[in-house]
């Protein structure tokens, strides 16, 4: 790892620290799978991955 890389993963951390109260407001949480979601995230998964398949 250079000093760059690691410097990056420290700002990134520090980054966290600071807003995470402010970013956690765009995101709910589901206990039942334990996963957080982005408010504007379909809750249809299947309209996404179609498009995957089609030719």
């Amino acid at each position: 790892m250079t000093d760059e890389e690691l410097a990056y993963i420290i700002e990134a951390v520090k980054e966290i620290g600071e807003k995470h109260e402010e970013w956690a407001k765009d995101y709910v949480y589901d206990p039942h799978n334990n996963e957080f979601y982005h408010k504007s995230e379909s809750k249809n998964k299947t309209s996404r991955i179609v498009d995957w398949f089609n030719m």
